[in-house]
């Protein structure tokens, strides 16, 4: 088995239960994503667990409105390009303030 399942696997395994946001680097990332978590988490927790792909400054509005703790995906902390991944932390932290998850990632 590869590393990098090995690593996808153990970012599943430890996301908390409860309603989450989970940004990844790309749509096609954030659909492997979701596809994993349903298939080791079940169901129930895939349904409480929104994978979201973001590229650009844009698209991290997708994180405006969204409900429960933003957790960023190793793909998107690794690609992310550093404007891109300062307004995303920006909107994490306002987010995961009001969910009372502070600043956790």
């Amino acid at each position: 088995m590869s590393e990098q399942m090995d690593r996808a696997k153990a970012f599943i395994d430890a996301l908390p239960d409860g309603d989450l946001v989970v940004v990844a680097a790309t749509n096609d990332v954030a659909r492997w994503l979701a596809n994993g978590i349903r298939e080791r988490r079940g169901l129930s927790a895939a349904r409480r667990c929104e994978v979201i792909g973001i590229r650009n400054r844009s698209s991290a509005a997708k994180l405006i409105g969204r409900l429960g703790r933003v957790i960023l995906h190793d793909s998107f902390v690794s690609h992310a390009r550093p404007e891109v991944r300062a307004e995303v932390e920006r909107l994490m932290h306002g987010i995961n303030v009001m969910d009372g998850a502070g600043d956790a990632t």
